[in-house]
């Protein structure tokens, strides 16, 4: 059997519930020369189960013996594993439009670039009423105002799509204990400093519904969120048109905030300060540091993994 175009990996660990969605995402592309590589963190629900009903050869299964409790090494379980040309992530509970390899593969090909990142519709919480009566809110996330890469930009990871000579040329993800940023930022913070090509799309192809910003999510085990999104966005096109509306005019009225004219005294001193994080995040990354290092420290801790510590405390 010859390659696929693309790797796709899933890291999952006992989520079963949101996975299934995740999968079927994939499924639902347009480009379909593809592999789904999901790896589970050592699951002790129905992954297993759950991957195998979607009796389809292009989805292979590898439950890792130990678990390790962090993203981190299931996704560079995947990434070993991977046979493509190219290799995406998805995380459990984030979801591709239809349009999503098919457009960043374009674009990453276009440019020449050794990695893409797309900007993604945020699904907010506590819109569970909203749902109800068929609306569907979304926020456009994951771009870069002035068009280039910046480190100092959150890319979710499912937003990625690279050329897998990039992963082998970057190394693995590293653990969390290891750094003050997400293990995601820190190794795209690596690619770029390595000097590796990094593009940035403000097309909108993937909707996160971000399970760590949902207190007890994976405790409850709910994928009412998951299911309205696959059923009403991807599944069918019923709301795929105003969820993408939404989140580029969430994009647009952004960049319009940053681009407002102010008077004086507030335009000298955003550029003071834009003048002084841009000198720190040099300094910060000569030394290896990622550039927002310092920001991680003062909200999330001294102690490295500080955000996913707390993020597993609200999501159980």
């Amino acid at each position: 059997m010859s390659p696929p175009r693309i790797s796709v990996v899933i890291a999952t660990y006992n989520a079963s519930h949101l996975l299934r969605y995740a999968i079927a995402s994939v499924l639902h592309q347009d480009l379909q020369d593809f592999e789904i590589v999901v790896v589970g963190d050592h699951c002790t629900d129905d992954t297993e189960a759950v991957v195998a009903a979607f009796e389809d050869p292009r989805i292979r299964f590898r439950d890792l013996p130990r678990n390790s409790g962090q993203q981190a090494t299931p996704n560079n379980a995947g990434v070993a594993a991977a046979r493509g040309e190219y290799v995406a992530f998805l995380n459990h509970d984030d979801l591709y439009l239809p349009h999503h390899l098919s457009s960043a593969l374009a674009c990453l090909q276009g440019s020449g670039a050794d990695i893409l990142v797309c900007a993604h519709a945020t699904i907010p919480a506590l819109q569970r009423e909203k749902l109800a009566s068929g609306e569907l809110v979304a926020v456009g996330d994951g771009f870069e105002p002035s068009g280039r890469f910046s480190p100092r930009t959150f890319h979710v990871a499912s937003s990625w799509l690279l050329r897998r000579a990039a992963a082998q040329a970057v190394g693995p993800w590293r653990l969390e204990s290891r750094t003050w940023v997400t293990p995601s930022q820190d190794w795209l913070f690596r690619a770029w400093r390595r000097g590796l090509r990094l593009e940035a799309t403000r097309e909108v192809s993937l909707v996160a519904i971000f399970s760590g910003g949902r207190k007890d999510a994976y405790r409850k085990r709910d994928a009412a969120e998951h299911a309205f999104v696959f059923r009403n966005v991807i599944e069918t096109d019923r709301l795929r048109a105003g969820l993408l509306a939404s989140a580029r005019a969430s994009i647009d009225a952004q960049l319009a905030r940053g681009a407002k004219p102010r008077p004086w005294p507030r335009r000298l001193e955003k550029r003071i300060r834009a003048a002084r994080d841009r000198a720190l995040a040099r300094l910060l990354s000569a030394v290896g540091l990622h550039p927002n290092t310092l920001a991680m420290m003062r909200k999330w801790g001294w102690r490295r993994g500080g955000l996913i510590r707390s993020r597993k405390q609200l999501t159980g």
